[in-house]
C-alpha cells in the first residue's frame, strides 16, 4: 500500500530532469521573443544568390538603366471619359500624396491637361491609358527608405476609393513584396498552429498519456526555437522557403520520439522502467541515426543549386535536422521515464524470446546448433543475450 501511494506522488511530481527542461524551455521562449526575428523577409532579389551570374549581370545593367523598384501602379477600372471619374482620380491622388514616403503622383489630372489630352498624346497615352480604353493609370512613385512603410496606407485608400463602377487595382515591386510576407507570415503562423494541434491529437491518441504529449512538445518546441535561433547567429533570415521552417522541424521531431515510444511499448518487462528506456533508445538508436542521416544529406544537397530560397532551406534543414535528433533523445527520455510500464505486452519485441533467430539470418542457426545447454541449467543469460542480439538485428529495424 505504502510503495503504490509513492508510486502515484512520483507520478504526480515531476522529476528535476522535467522541470529543468520545462524551464529551459521557458527560456528559449523568452530569448526567441526578444532577440530573434522571426519576420519572414523578401526584397527585390529574394530569389537569387548574391553570386549567381544573372543577377550579377543584372545589376550591372542597372548601373546604365536605373530601374524604379519604388514604383506603384494603380490601375483604376471605370467610364474614364466621365467627369465623375476624373474627380475621383483626382481626389484618390490627392489623398495617396500625403502618405508619409510618397514623392510624387502621377494620374490623367495630375500631368497630362485632361483625358483628350492622355489619349491624343503618344506620350501620356502609352504611360496612363489601357489599351482597350477601359481604365487608367496612377502611378506613385516612392521614397527608397519609406517604401515599405507606405504600401499598407495606399492599399488602404484604393481599397477605400473602389465602388461598382470604380476598381482600383494594386501593383509594383513594393506591392508585390509586401504580398508576398503578408502570405508568408500567415502560412508561418497556420502551418506551426496546426503541426502542434494535429500532431498533439494524434499522439494522445495513440499513446494515451499526458507525459507522452508533454514530452513531445517540449522536444518539438525547443527543437523549432533552437532551430531558428542557430540559423538567425548564422545569418540566414526566414524566407521564401524557410517561412515554414518551424513545421519541418516540429515534423522532424515527431518522428523518433514516436518510434521511440512504440517500441518502449513493445520491449519485455524489464527490472525498472529506466532499464526499459535505456534499452529502448539502444534499440532505436542506430536505426534512427541512419534514417535522419539521409535527411540531413538530402537538405545538404540542396546547396549545389543556384537559387537562394533553395539554399537557405538547405542549410535550415540541415540543422533543424541535427537538432531534432539531438533533442528527441536527449529531453524525451526523461519524460518517458515517467510514465508507467504498459501492462499488456503485443508485438515483434515483446514477443523476442520466442522469436527464433534462424528465421532472421541462416548464420544464427549455426549458433543454434553449437549453444547446446546441459540439462538443468540456467538459461536466462542465454535467454537475455539472444534477446538483445535479436534486437539489433530484428527487421523492425527497417521501420526507420
Amino acid at each position: 500500500m505504502i510503495q503504490r501511494n509513492m508510486a502515484r506522488k512520483t507520478h504526480l511530481f515531476p522529476s528535476k530532469e522535467i522541470l529543468t527542461y520545462l524551464f529551459l524551455t521557458l527560456c528559449s521562449v523568452v530569448v526567441l521573443m526578444e532577440f530573434v526575428n522571426v519576420t519572414p523577409h523578401v526584397d527585390t532579389d529574394f530569389f537569387f544568390s548574391s553570386s549567381d551570374p544573372q543577377l550579377q549581370q543584372e545589376r550591372l545593367l542597372s548601373k546604365f538603366f536605373r530601374r524604379k523598384d519604388t514604383q506603384l501602379i494603380l490601375c483604376v477600372q471605370g467610364e474614364i471619359k466621365s467627369p465623375k471619374y476624373a474627380q475621383r482620380i483626382k481626389a484618390l491622388g490627392k489623398t495617396i500624396s500625403q502618405v508619409p514616403g510618397v514623392m510624387s503622383v502621377v494620374s490623367i489630372t495630375n500631368g497630362p491637361k485632361d483625358i483628350r489630352d492622355a489619349i491624343e498624346s503618344p506620350f501620356w497615352k502609352r504611360l496612363l491609358i489601357a489599351e482597350d480604353k477601359q481604365a487608367t493609370n496612377v502611378i506613385i512613385i516612392l521614397e527608397a527608405d519609406k517604401a515599405r512603410a507606405a504600401v499598407e496606407p495606399i492599399e488602404q485608400i484604393a481599397k477605400e476609393a473602389e465602388t461598382e463602377n470604380f476598381t482600383v487595382l494594386v501593383s509594383g515591386i513594393p506591392f508585390i513584396i509586401k504580398l508576398i510576407h503578408r502570405h508568408l507570415v500567415h502560412d508561418f503562423r497556420l502551418f506551426s498552429l496546426l503541426a502542434i494541434v494535429i500532431f498533439s491529437v494524434v499522439v494522445l491518441y495513440i499513446f494515451r498519456s499526458g507525459m507522452i504529449l508533454l514530452g513531445t512538445l517540449v522536444c518539438c518546441l525547443n527543437a523549432t526555437m533552437w532551430t531558428l535561433m542557430v540559423t538567425q547567429l548564422l545569418h540566414i533570415q526566414i524566407g521564401l522557403l524557410t517561412a515554414n521552417l518551424a513545421t519541418v522541424v516540429f515534423v522532424l521531431t515527431v518522428s523518433p520520439i514516436v518510434f521511440l515510444t512504440y517500441n518502449w511499448q513493445h520491449l519485455p518487462n524489464l527490472s525498472s522502467n529506466a532499464r526499459r528506456v535505456e534499452q529502448t533508445i539502444r534499440y532505436t538508436l542506430i536505426s534512427s541515426f541512419w534514417s535522419t542521416t539521409t535527411t540531413l544529406l538530402a537538405f545538404l544537397s540542396l546547396l549545389t543549386v543556384p537559387a537562394k530560397p533553395l539554399r537557405e532551406l538547405g542549410v535550415s534543414g540541415a540543422i533543424g535536422s541535427a537538432i531534432a535528433f539531438g533533442t528527441a533523445y536527449v529531453i524525451y527520455p526523461a519524460f518517458l521515464r515517467e510514465v508507467p510500464q504498459p501492462k499488456e505486452l503485443t508485438g515483434l519485441i515483446a514477443n523476442v524470446k520466442d522469436y527464433r533467430l534462424t528465421k532472421i539470418h541462416p548464420y544464427f542457426l549455426i549458433l543454434e546448433k553449437k549453444a547446446r545447454l546441459p540439462k538443468g541449467s540456467d538459461t536466462s543469460t542465454v535467454t537475455e543475450g539472444a534477446t538483445l542480439l535479436s534486437w539489433w538485428y530484428v527487421p523492425n529495424q527497417g521501420r526507420h
